[in-house]
C-alpha cells in the first residue's frame, strides 16, 4: 500500500518538478558518494555531508524557482560554476567538519580524562596519608614484599 501510494504521488510530482529533480541530481551527487561511502549503522558522516550539500543546492533551487521552473532554467543553472562551487563547496565542508571533529574530541576528551586522573590519584593520596596503606586495597606479600598483589585485607 506504501510503495503504490508512493508511486502514485512521486511520478506526477517527478513530471512536475524534473527541472527541480535534475537541479537536484547534479547538485546532490556528493551526498550520493558520502552514502556509498559510509559504512557505519548510524550513517553520521552521510547525514552530515547530505545536509550541508542541500544548503550548498538550495540557493540554486530558489534561483530555479525565480527563473519559472523550466528546463532552460535548469540547463542555464547547472551550466553556471558558482552553483556547483556553491553546492559542492558545502559538501566538502561536511567532510572537513567530520575530518576536524574526530581529532579535536580526541584531544579534548583525553585531557579531559588526564586531568580526571590526576584528581583521583591526589585524592587517593590523601585517602592514604588519612586511613593508611591498607584503603588501597593492595596487600604485601609474605613471599615477596616488594611485589603487591591485589586483594582486601
Amino acid at each position: 500500500m506504501r510503495i503504490s501510494a508512493g508511486v502514485m504521488l512521486g511520478i506526477p510530482a517527478l513530471v512536475i518538478l524534473f527541472p527541480t529533480f535534475i537541479v537536484l541530481c547534479v547538485t546532490m551527487l556528493p551526498s550520493l558518494v558520502a552514502f556509498i561511502a559510509d559504512r557505519q549503522p548510524d550513517r553520521h558522516t552521510a547525514m552530515t555531508v547530505s545536509l550541508l550539500n542541500f544548503c550548498g543546492a538550495l540557493p540554486a533551487l530558489v534561483k530555479l524557482w525565480a527563473m519559472g521552473q523550466s528546463l532552460s532554467a535548469a540547463v542555464i543553472l547547472i551550466s553556471d560554476l558558482m552553483v556547483w562551487l556553491t553546492a559542492y563547496g558545502a559538501a566538502a565542508t561536511g567532510w572537513l567538519i567530520l575530518m576536524l571533529a574526530m581529532p579535536l574530541c580526541f584531544t579534548y576528551y583525553s585531557l579531559l580524562t588526564q586531568s580526571r586522573l590526576k584528581q583521583y590519584r591526589q585524592r587517593q593520596e590523601k585517602l592514604v596519608q588519612e586511613w593508611g596503606q591498607d584503603v588501597t586495597g593492595l596487600t604485601v606479600t609474605d613471599e615477596d614484599p616488594d611485589k603487591k598483589t591485589a586483594g582486601r585485607s
